[in-house]
């Protein structure tokens, strides 16, 4: 027969056990949201940039102006960068991912597999931060190489209409 304490030990296991599922789908649905929100305002970021940088290297391009030309390569590096932090946005996802697998996947009552991936999800997590900060600077690159690009290229077409307007006062 089944005492009254073994019962009540049975129904505390049981309870446990349910509050640690519900714990470790939080802990799932949380990972997956922070995933998915960081992805897509990195996209948004990355896409800006290299929209902001292509369009104006096509725009300098199209107009024909030959003292335009040579800063198109501003606007270039700029769209490579961008192009540079999307890779390494993707890794630095990936390392990140990694280290939270264990944290949540892994029961917390199982000491040696914590212990054991612990150094790896500390490996991955540093990765993952070194990548991501190497993406936010390729991008702050990129968005740098555009505003000297612009501030060259506004230079110049100041330069050229201040010589246009000249050679009409002296010519009239």
């Amino acid at each position: 027969m089944d005492s009254p304490e073994k019962r009540q030990h049975a129904s505390e296991l049981e309870f446990r056990r349910s509050i640690f599922l519900e714990q470790l789908k939080a802990r799932g649905v949380v990972y997956n949201s922070s995933n998915l929100a960081t992805i897509e305002y990195g996209k948004m970021a990355l896409r800006g940039c290299f929209l902001l940088n292509g369009a104006a290297a096509v725009a300098i391009l199209g107009s024909g102006n030959p003292r335009l030309l040579e800063d198109v390569k501003y606007f270039a590096i700029g769209a490579l960068l961008s192009v540079f932090a999307t890779g390494i946005s993707y890794l630095s996802q990936y390392f990140i991912a990694e280290s939270w697998k264990s944290s949540i996947f892994t029961p917390p009552h199982n000491d040696i597999a914590v212990n054991e991936s612990a150094k790896y999800d500390t490996l991955y997590s540093k990765i993952g931060i070194v990548l991501t900060v190497l993406s936010s600077l390729a991008i702050i690159l990129a968005y740098a190489s555009f505003s000297f690009g612009v501030y060259q290229c506004n230079d110049k077409i100041c330069v050229q209409k201040a010589s246009i307007a000249c050679t009409e006062i002296v010519f009239t």
